[in-house]
């Protein structure tokens, strides 16, 4: 997505804000656009104070985690594990924290969390890949 549709859809976002500021969604996708910009800095600050006002959101603690990944932040781990706890169903959680287990050279770990992603996406082509590779 090149930049002018990034700085669109922020604005979009923005305006869903203003009428509905607590607005999880709104918020969320915020956050990841600014960091889809490369200002990582306003992403963590939006996505930090979106997981301090929902302490419950498994969504919210994926995408601070997903952002800190970016940055090299090993927080990133606690956020995905956070995520897991609130909902252990969460693919996106599961499928981040593999990855990070797997750069960890934690492979049983990674796979276990693979399996799992595969437990609730059956078919996810890179879950399957990610399997592959472990063997």
């Amino acid at each position: 997505m090149n930049s002018g549709r990034l700085d669109d859809a922020a604005r979009e976002y923005n305006q869903v804000l203003v009428y509905d500021p607590g607005n999880l969604g709104a918020q969320l996708r915020l956050g990841q656009l600014l960091a889809m910009k490369g200002d990582y800095d306003s992403a963590l600050s939006q996505l930090k104070q979106l997981v301090k006002e929902h302490p419950d959101s498994s969504e919210a603690e994926t995408g601070l985690g997903i952002v800190l990944y970016q940055k090299k932040d090993p927080a990133a781990r606690d956020h995905f594990e956070r995520a897991l706890r609130l909902k252990p169903d969460s693919v996106n959680a599961a499928y981040n924290l593999a990855i990070l287990e797997e750069e960890s050279r934690h492979t049983d770990a990674a796979r276990k969390l693979y399996q799992q992603v595969l437990r609730y996406h059956p078919g996810d082509v890179e879950a399957t890949q990610a399997l592959n590779r472990l063997r």
